[in-house]
Order: structure tokens, then sequence, then C-alpha cells
């Protein structure tokens, strides 16, 4: 009850009693260690509860230098904790609220920078796997909002320190645009020189060697150099840096299936390039025949799994009116071959075809496949289509959502998938705290 008055009044800025507040609390925190009556986990709890407050207090106040030190304090007692493995929500909260203030610190202050301080709390060995993963996906999500693929870089480097990251990073043609904005790799002796350079000028502790860079984090740096890109580059610059970096993508994936151990294809960086070049390079052609030539490669693709809630697919035949039918047919057939699920976006997308070609029988097909699926009947097209047909909708829709205006009007890109359900899961844990 005295953490929760505590919060209150620091959420009022209310300070007057802080003081007194804090003195009362650290009294309870030392009877608790002493409290014989209490669990283990009772007593960490309460600890880490007990910090959470501070750090709220810290970052309301603006004490950036006493957060930080707080904040890794807090983290490496977190880690040696025996509370990570709880399923209980309240301790979940408790748990991953230190990462989530850190976030807001960095946002109210705009200073990308000392996300770098987190580092050296992220050494200790935890025993939680996820709670390692949730660390490490919140700090790429994070430097991810300011849009600097820079900055980004220095992270995965730093992350990645003693691998042979930047000499993957050569090979995907990503180093040059990122260090020297220019296409095509570099030579090795150039490249060594960059990473030395790179060394010297950032002394920010690093992460324990990772034997492999995680495939999320790289398609994280697809996504910032490209959004970057899209809003520095020509329109004719870009297109051209989207086809250069598809081009040696695919180049690297087909020379190194059968060599990289531990490496998981998967359809993240694809999506993302597809992703830039509907929704930023506006060039729906394309995207149909990159998508084409990549699912063409039979021997690459049998390797990739797809990991993504919209697969590639969706992605270019989302209401897509430059793909011919003869092209949706061929796409479908290649979804069928390669055992991609249907999504909700190419049923739409059928429904709205087939309606255009008056062909209402067959579109009323697809609606029950969205309605067999089990997908959320929520998108303002498909619920427009629907009335204009007589068309059933399904038994639970919510009504409501007409007459509010609430539905659904496009569906775009998503976050990298493995980072965004791990970050969705946390922000639906932290909106009750």
């Amino acid at each position: 009850m005295m953490l929760q008055i505590f919060d209150r009044l620091i959420a009022r800025r209310d300070f007057r009693y802080v003081k007194f507040y804090l003195a009362a609390l650290t009294r309870k925190m030392s009877e608790l260690a002493t409290d014989r009556t209490r669990t283990v986990q009772d007593a960490e709890l309460m600890y880490i509860k007990f910090n959470n407050s501070l750090l709220y207090y810290l970052l309301m106040e603006g004490n950036v230098p006493m957060f930080l030190r707080t904040f890794k304090n807090e983290v490496e007692y977190i880690k040696s904790s025996t509370l990570q493995n709880s399923d209980s929500a309240e301790v979940q909260q408790a748990l991953l609220k230190p990462v989530h203030l850190f976030v807001q610190m960095l946002r109210k202050n705009n200073s990308p920078d000392l996300i770098f301080e987190l580092l050296p709390a992220l050494q200790t060995k935890s025993r939680s796997k996820v709670f390692n993963a949730y660390l490490t996906s919140t700090v790429a999500s994070t430097i991810r909002t300011f849009n600097d693929p820079t900055l980004m870089l220095k992270f995965l480097l730093t992350t990645a320190k003693g691998t042979k990251f930047p000499e993957l990073l050569n090979e995907l043609g990503l180093w040059r645009y990122i260090v020297h904005g220019e296409p095509g790799k570099i030579d090795p002796k150039s490249l060594q020189e960059d990473r030395d350079k790179f060394e010297k000028a950032n002394s920010v502790s690093a992460l324990k060697a990772m034997k492999r860079v995680d495939v999320v984090l790289l398609t994280e740096l697809y996504r910032v150099f490209l959004s970057y890109s899209s809003s520095v580059m020509s329109p004719d610059k870009f297109r051209h840096c989207c086809i250069d970096l598809y081009s040696h993508y695919v180049q690297f994936c087909e020379q190194n299936k059968h060599k990289l151990r531990g490496w998981k294809f998967d359809t993240g960086v694809l999506n993302v390039i597809l992703y830039h070049i509907r929704y930023r390079l506006r060039d729906d052609k394309l995207a149909y025949e990159v998508l084409v030539d990549f699912y063409g490669r039979e021997s690459m693709v049998r390797s990739v799994k797809n990991t993504a809630k919209k697969c590639p697919f969706s992605m270019v035949i989302y209401d897509n009116g430059t793909v011919t039918t003869q092209q949706l047919h061929a796409l479908l057939q290649l979804m069928q071959r390669y055992n991609v699920p249907l999504s909700f976006q190419i049923c739409y997308t059928m429904v709205k075809r087939l309606l255009q070609m008056n062909e209402p029988e067959q579109a009323f097909e697809w609606y029950t496949r969205i309605l067999e699926s089990g997908f959320d009947v929520r998108h303002h097209g498909l619920v427009e289509l629907v009335l204009q047909q007589g068309w059933s909708l399904p038994h639970h829709f919510n009504h409501d959502l007409l007459e509010d205006d609430k539905l659904d009007s496009i569906i775009e890109e998503e976050p990298t998938e493995e980072c965004a359900e791990l970050v969705e899961d946390v922000k639906e844990l932290m909106q009750s705290v």
C-alpha cells in the first residue's frame, strides 16, 4: 500500500514527502530482510517493487545518472533472483517494469546513446532466457524508434563483438551503405580498418560474445536502414538500393544455406524489403517481381521458414491492383507448393477481386474461408462488401464498431515477428502496472 501511495505522489509530481516515504520504505525493506515468516520469493518481490518505485521517482525527477545506476543494480539483482520462472502475472509485471521505465527514460530525454549504459547490466548471466531475450529485443526495438542506422549498427556490433558480423554485413551489402553511404562491398583490408576505427571510438562494454548473430536483430538493422534511406534518398536511388540489397541477400542465402550452423532463414528480411518497396517506394509491380524471384529459387526457399504473422505473399497481394488475375493465381499456386497458409489479407483481396469480376458466388466462398479460419472480421473494406452483398456477419461481430467507426482500414507492416510478439505480450502486462 505504501508503494502505491508513493507512486501516486510521484505521478502527480508531488515531491514534498518523498524523503519521508523513502525512509519509511527503506525501514520496511530492512524489516523484511530479517522476517523469517516470509519466503525468499516474497522478500525478493518486495525488493524489486521497491526498486521499481525508486526508478519511477528518478525518472520523473530527471536524475539520469542515479536512474542508470539503480537500473543496472536492479537488472543484476533480477538475474540472480528465484522469480524469473514464475508464472504469476504480478511477478512478471514487476520483473519487466524496470526495462519499461528505462525505455521511457530514453524517450523522455531523447538520448539514444544512453542505451549503451544498459549493456554492462546485460553481461550477467540470467536464469531466464526469456528475460535476456526481452532485454535484447527491447533495446533493438527502442533503437529502431530513433530511425538511426548508425546507432543500430553500433548496438549490433557491440552485441556481436568478437564475431564475423562485419564480414556478414559486408557480404549482404549493408556495411558499405551504412558506414560509407555507397552500394556494394569493400575489400577485407578496408573492412578491418573500419572495424578498428569503430572499436577505438566506442569503448562501451560489450555483451558476452554471441556464437552467431540473431536473424531477428539483423532484420531490425534492415528495417532501420531502409526506413531512414527512404526519407533521405531520391526515389530512383532508393529503388536501386532496395534492388541491390535484395540481390545481395538472396545471393548470400543461396551460397550459405548449407554452411551456416544455427542460422534460421526466415521471411523477416524479405518482408522488410517488400514493405519498403510497396509502401515507401510505391512500386507494387517491383514488389511482385521480387516475390516471384525469391520463391522461384526452389532449393533456397525449401530452407526458409515463414515466421511472420503476415507472410510475404500477403505483403504483395493485399489490395494490389497491379497484379493481374493470372499472376494472382500463380502466386496462390506458389503458396500451395510451399505450404504457406492463407492469411486474412489474401482472402479479403480475393473477395474484393472476384466481386469486381462479377463473380459473387466465388467471392462468397472466399468470405466463408475467412469465417472458417477464425479471422477477426473488423476490416472496414471487408465489412462494407459484406453489407453491400447482403451476406451475414459472424454472430460474434461487434456492431458497435459500425457506429463508432472503429473498424480497421489498412494492414501494413508489422514489427519483426519475434521481437513484436514478445514486446506486445509485455505491453499487455504493463497496461495494468
